[in-house]
């Protein structure tokens, strides 16, 4: 058995804590820097089958830090859920971007907006990236994918190795049609008029110092208004003018627009004086990567 495997498997059935740790190994569980967002891909994009939308969950990690696994365990189960609604599930596609022909799509268009999990790349070919798929699963029982619109784990995974292009971030349309940066983990097209996501997972990657990190996403529900409880902006995000600068401009581009709801960063459906806090700490050049 490839040792890689052997390691992550076992780490994976070791009971996590779920607030910080002094632990080494995992110096920021529970952290509030590590977040998910939703890119919209399109409304009603699959015909014949009822309302749909088709959307991508999307890890959101600070610049220079990498994805490698979206895990489940005892503490926190790995939930991939259709609520009110299923998953729209292409006779082409599978349960992962590998098993995504992007050669097929020409002649099947629908099979892009096939249900499936990832870590980054949208296809074989590995897009957006530069290098093929190469995501990886254990552990997990797809037959309720298909069947039942639901997937769910405490000892399974869908990861890439450290060294693999696709665990690093790269850009995406967030909500309000921000630009953001982030690593892709589902494809998801939800069926019918009230069709929500239910999503619990643990998440795990590298920070830009190359320590381990993990984040347990408890429990959320993602509804037809396609905004996440747990989203975190990062670094260039606040940069509202586009000038990759966090100044003057992007402050007064707030004050203005005071009552948008574009302008709400902690996404707790307010903008107030903990929005203007959260772009005050970025204040200066855009970090990079």
């Amino acid at each position: 058995m490839n040792p890689r495997i052997t390691m992550l498997s076992l780490a994976l059935t070791v009971p996590l804590a779920t607030t910080a740790s002094s632990d080494p190994l995992i110096p920021i569980v529970g952290s509030d820097v590590v977040g998910l967002s939703v890119e919209v891909v399109g409304n009603n994009l699959v015909t014949g089958i009822g309302t749909n939308r088709t959307i991508r969950l999307v890890a959101t990690v600070p610049a220079g830090w990498r994805l490698d696994a979206v895990a489940g365990n005892l503490d926190t189960p790995l939930t991939v859920q259709a609520v009110d609604g299923t998953f729209y599930q292409h006779a082409f596609g599978g349960n992962t971007s590998l098993d995504i022909n992007d050669g097929l799509i020409p002649i099947f268009p629908e099979l892009a907006y096939d249900s499936w999990t990832t870590i980054g790349a949208y296809n074989q070919s590995g897009e957006p990236y530069s290098e093929p798929n190469a995501v990886n699963t254990l552990g997990i029982d797809w037959s309720t994918f298909d069947t039942q619109h639901f997937i769910s784990s405490t000892n399974g995974t869908w990861y890439v190795t450290p060294e693999d292009i696709q665990g690093t971030t790269a850009p995406f349309v967030g909500p309000c049609d921000r630009i953001r940066d982030g690593v892709a983990i589902a494809q998801l097209t939800l069926v019918g008029d009230n069709a929500s996501l239910s999503f619990s997972a643990l998440l795990q990657g590298k920070d830009n110092l190359n320590q381990p990190w993990q984040r347990h996403i408890d429990s959320i529900v993602i509804g037809t208004d396609n905004t996440s409880p747990v989203d975190v902006m990062q670094g260039c995000d606040f940069d509202l003018t586009d000038d990759d600068t966090i100044n003057v401009t992007d402050l007064l581009e707030l004050l203005t627009n005071w009552s948008d709801p574009c302008m709400d960063f902690d996404f707790d459906s307010d903008t107030g004086a903990s929005d203007l806090v959260l772009l005050l700490a970025q204040w200066g050049p855009c970090p990079t990567s």
